[in-house]
């Protein structure tokens, strides 16, 4: 190594000695080599990055459409009935559906937080098995209607119904609807709330397989809505230039028209309408309200019609229940379980 001279004092700078005493100077050939090898190094990394972006395309992940305010445990059922219709809308359905079924019999180890977990988790599955799937469409789009959303519907009951495990409850399935009600289709909450699909057994009905559906899929970003039929519940993709309805309940997705509907499971005049976010937690609510029925539990029964009728007023699906039990506490008749029809 050649001497160099020190700019402070004009002395030499010993050969190998890395930096002068007095001035700090670091030796020139030192100094340029470590910046070559910061420049150099820095080079290997872009063009390192440069190529990993050019020949590896990550998945995009799932981006949840619920803000989070309203995924933590401080939300209750209380203060979820003092928000406004467009409040309403921007909570979680799956968050509703879970604060419903809270203080139920039968639900008293319900873990909102933990049940949304799982829901973000199979929203992950479902979105990589579905990207890394996508080559089936394409290569057979006319076997799937020629509709990539049709068949991102159906991906997605297949993940869930066969890969995950969720099900219809047997012990329900051939429940008649003509036949009068049976009490056991509410009289457990995990029968018609979603907790019975993410927890345990995995199993429902089509009170809360459509509502798991409708629950993972707004994570991925599909316009998915509820619908009521006659004693039943569907889904419907309508949004982004489609509509059409999606039938859960079973190992595979089905599509049927609204006419089918208007029949099945019995005639009915019903306007099969997407539902809104306050008729979502109307409808839970009113589900909250017959589990307390079936188990006799007639005030807090009341309390959930009451609020149920308030967010939506023209309907008349829970009037007749809350008008049986103004009626019995103001008479004082003997309250004894519904014998109305169960959703299937």
């Amino acid at each position: 190594m050649t001497r160099q001279r020190c700019n402070e004092s004009g002395g030499k700078l010993p050969a190998l000695q890395d930096q002068c005493p007095r001035c700090g100077l670091a030796s020139r050939r030192r100094r340029t080599a470590a910046v070559g090898a910061f420049l150099a190094g820095a080079l290997l990394c872009l063009a390192g990055s440069a190529w990993a972006f050019k020949s590896v395309r990550p998945a995009p992940a799932p981006q949840p459409q619920v803000p989070p305010a309203v995924r933590e445990p401080e939300l209750t059922l209380g203060a979820l009935l003092t928000m406004s219709p467009a409040e309403i809308g921007k909570v979680d359905v799956a968050a509703m559906n879970l604060l419903c079924a809270q203080g139920l019999p039968g639900a008293e180890n319900l873990d909102v937080t933990q049940c949304l977990r799982t829901l973000d988790e199979w929203a992950r599955l479902a979105d990589r098995m579905t990207q890394e799937r996508i080559g089936i469409f394409q290569a057979n789009p006319e076997q799937f209607k020629n509709s990539e959303n049709w068949w991102r519907v159906g991906a997605l009951v297949g993940v869930l119904n066969r890969v995950i495990g969720t099900s219809y409850n047997p012990a329900l399935k051939n429940v008649r609807v003509f036949d009068p009600f049976d009490s056991t289709f509410f009289r457990s909450p995990k029968d018609v709330f979603i907790h019975g699909l993410l927890t345990g057994n995995r199993q429902g009905t089509c009170a809360s397989m459509p509502v798991l559906v409708v629950s993972v899929g707004r994570r991925l970003g599909y316009p998915l809505k509820l619908v009521a039929g006659a004693n039943h519940l569907f889904v419907r993709w309508d949004g982004a230039g489609d509509r059409f309805n999606v039938e859960v309940t079973d190992a595979f997705a089905e599509s049927k028209p609204d006419d089918f509907y208007h029949t099945w499971p019995r005639p009915n005049r019903l306007p099969l309408k997407s539902m809104t976010p306050a008729e979502e937690l109307s409808t839970f609510l009113g589900f909250r309200g017959l589990c307390f029925m079936e188990h006799q539990r007639w005030r807090d029964a009341e309390v959930a019609f009451v609020h149920a009728h308030a967010l939506v007023p023209d309907s008349k699906t829970n009037l007749p229940y809350l008008e049986r039990l103004l009626m019995a506490e103001q008479y004082g008749i003997p309250m004894q379980p519904p014998t109305s029809m169960g959703p299937r």
